[in-house]
C-alpha cells in the first residue's frame, strides 16, 4: 500500500481486498466497502468502472459467492522495502494490517494469502505489525502453529475491534490467551462506552493499548460519538497505567478533531521490540 494517513501507524498493508460484514451495527458504514465500490477503488462490485469500463467482480459478501481481490509479488514485496528503510535509519516503524479486509476471515482464497502475510511479518522485523480483526476467535486457528507454541513474533501485535460493550465482551475472552507482545482494542467507530476490566484482569497493563475514535466518512452523522464515552475509556486507562490513544471525534473526514477536551492523547505501549527497543516510531501530533 503506502505511507499511511492513519495517526496510529506509519504504513498500511493489505494482502487482499474484500470482506463479509460481521454486524450491521459495526459494518453498516464500512469505508473499505464503499471505497472498493467507488471509482477510486476500481469499482470492484461487478459493475463497469466509470472511466475505464472494466468490470471487476464483487469482493464484498459471503465467501461462497464472492471473490477476494489478491495481489502479486510486487505489491507483496513492499513491506520489505519499508523494513530496509527502517534498518538503514536504525529505527522501528509501525505497519497496520488490514484496512481493506480482515486477515482472519474464513475464505478459500485466504489460506495462501495468510501464508505470505505471516512469512512477511516474521521476516520484516523492523516493522511492528498492528494486526486488527473483528474475528479474534479465529486467530489461534489461522496463525502458524509455532506462533502459539512459544514462538510468537515479538513484532506482531494483535487487536480486535469493539465499538460497544456488547462486542467487547464477545471478543475480549479470545484475546487474553494470545501470546502477542501487545493486545490492543480498536474502540472504533465508538457506538457506546466500553469497560476494559476483562482485559485488565488477565493481561499486564503495559501489554495493552486502547484506541478510541468516532466514525469518519459520508455516514458519520449516523454514528455520532458522545465524548463521555472516550472520557470513560481515558480515565480507565489512566488509572490502570494503560496506553490510551484518542484518534478523533465523529467527523466527515478522517483525522479531524483529534483532541479530547483540548488534549491530544497519543500514547503507545512501550513494550520491547525485537532488539529490546520500544516498538514503532511515534508519530508527532503534526502528522495527525
Amino acid at each position: 500500500m503506502s505511507k499511511s494517513g492513519i495517526s496510529w501507524t506509519d504504513y498500511t498493508m493489505n494482502w487482499h481486498w474484500g470482506c463479509n460484514e460481521v454486524t450491521e451495527e459495526e459494518c453498516g458504514g464500512c469505508y473499505a466497502r464503499d471505497f472498493a465500490h467507488s471509482g477510486r477503488g476500481g469499482s470492484w462490485n461487478g459493475t463497469a468502472h466509470p472511466v475505464t469500463g472494466v468490470v471487476h467482480p464483487e469482493i464484498w459478501g459471503p465467501p461462497h459467492s464472492t471473490e477476494r481481490r489478491t495481489f502479486g509479488p510486487a505489491h507483496n514485496a513492499e513491506p520489505y522495502a519499508w523494513n530496509a528503510k527502517a534498518m538503514k535509519r536504525d529505527e522501528r516503524m509501525c505497519c497496520f494490517t488490514s484496512s481493506m479486509s480482515d486477515l482472519f476471515e474464513f475464505h478459500p482464497q485466504l489460506d495462501a494469502v495468510r501464508r505470505v502475510a505471516f512469512r512477511t511479518i516474521e521476516n520484516c522485523t523492523r516493522l511492528d505489525w498492528k494486526i486488527l480483526t473483528k474475528r479474534i476467535q479465529l486467530v489461534s486457528r489461522y496463525v502458524p502453529d509455532h506462533w502459539m507454541d512459544g514462538e510468537w513474533p515479538a513484532n506482531a501485535w494483535i487487536g480486535f475491534s469493539a465499538g460497544s460493550q456488547k462486542f467487547f465482551d464477545q471478543r475480549a475472552p479470545y484475546a487474553v490467551d494470545l501470546p502477542a507482545p501487545v493486545i490492543f482494542v480498536s474502540h472504533e467507530p465508538a457506538v457506546g462506552p466500553i469497560k476494559i476490566q476483562t482485559l485488565l484482569d488477565c493481561i499486564e497493563p503495559e501489554r495493552l493499548w486502547i484506541i478510541t475514535g468516532g466514525m469518519s466518512g459520508p455516514d458519520w452523522k449516523s454514528y455520532p460519538m458522545d465524548p463521555s464515552w472516550a472520557r470513560y475509556v481515558r480515565d480507565q486507562c489512566r488509572e490502570a497505567g494503560v496506553a490510551f490513544f484518542y484518534k478523533q471525534s465523529s467527523h466527515r473526514f478522517p483525522g479531524h478533531e483529534p483532541y479530547l477536551d483540548g488534549v491530544l492523547h497519543h500514547a503507545w505501549p512501550a513494550v520491547p521490540g525485537v532488539r529490546g527497543e520500544p516498538g514503532g516510531v511515534r508519530k508527532a501530533a503534526a502528522h495527525v
